[in-house]
This record gives structure tokens, sequence and C-alpha cells, in this order.
């Protein structure tokens, strides 16, 4: 093969396969067929373990929904950039009355999600990426059991385990995004 065709095979099989990031990194996905991709990039301001920790996050809507919601990490060609906070004022706005609960947003209009990371363990900073990732992808707010629901429950699951994305967050998903 030339050079030309080479690279429109592969570039081929990137847009159907929808498996490689630009980067090389392997899509998020499970065994299903994936019905919507979210790319997204992650703030270098992170740690490498809170990096670990925001991606078994984003992770879990793969997991969750058997494949069918696909994520890429792309820093260049983004949907959602994940930022880190180093405290709660910075994601207040103007109104920070009902703040000090907020450990976690998600800003639809700029494409941002703003993550307090000082204020979570390794698992909590899952728990809430995966939330917010869950507002990026349209959800809203869900049942107590569900990693949708509006505050973060640390007794949800065992210290250890993966961010559980509900089967009705996946319903939700799957209706909104794979008809």
């Amino acid at each position: 093969m030339t050079g030309s065709l080479v690279v429109a095979a592969l570039t081929l099989t990137l847009l159907v396969s929808c498996s490689v990031a630009i980067d090389g990194t392997r899509a998020r996905q499970g065994t299903g067929t994936c019905c919507a991709t979210l790319r997204y990039t992650v703030d270098p301001a992170f740690g490498p373990s809170e990096i670990g920790a925001v991606e078994d996050g984003i992770a879990s809507w793969a997991i969750g929904t058997n494949g069918t919601a696909c994520t890429i990490r792309d820093d260049v060609h983004y949907d959602v950039a994940i930022l880190r906070a180093s405290s709660r004022i910075e994601i207040s706005g103007d109104d920070p009355t009902d703040w000090p609960i907020h450990v976690g947003f998600y800003n639809g209009r700029e494409g941002h999600i703003w993550i307090v990371s000082p204020d979570l363990t390794s698992d909590g900073l899952a728990d809430c990426a995966s939330h917010e990732i869950g507002h990026a992808w349209g959800l809203s707010h869900g049942d107590p059991k569900s990693i949708m629901f509006w505050q973060l429950r640390p007794l949800i699951r065992q210290e250890g385990a993966a961010p559980r994305v509900t089967p009705e967050d996946a319903d939700v998903f799957n209706q909104r995004w794979c008809r």
C-alpha cells in the first residue's frame, strides 16, 4: 500500500470503529454497539493518581451501559474538559449559597466539568467524575442508588469498587442516545 492509502485506511478505521483515540489510547467501550462518543481532556493540574481516578469514573459509563456509551481521551479535539478546582469557592459562581456541599459542577455552555479534587478520596473523585460525565451526556439527577444522585454517597459502593452506573442510568442514556 502507498502511504496515502495507509493513511486513508487508518482514518476510515478510526471513524468506523470508534475504538482508538487520536493519541493512540483505546476508547473506553464495552461489548455493546457504541451509540454516542464523548471526547474529553483531563486537566494536567490533577496528579497522576487523580487522573487515574477520573479515568475510572469516565470508564464506568462504558461498563455500566455495556458499551453503548463510548469515551475517548483527546487532548486536542474534545467535547468536555475535566478541570481541577482547588476549592469549592472556585466553582460557586455568583451564588455561593448552596455551594458548600458541591464538589463537582458541569457547565454545559462551556463544556467544562469542575471537580474539587482536594476534598475527595480517590473513590470520591471517580464517583464525581462519573456523575458529572452523566450530566455531559444530558442526564439529570436520579434516585439515591444512581451515580446521578445529586449528592455523593460514599456508602453506595464498597471502597475500591468501580463507580456504579445503574441499569436505570444506562436505560436513560440508551433512550437518549441509542434510538
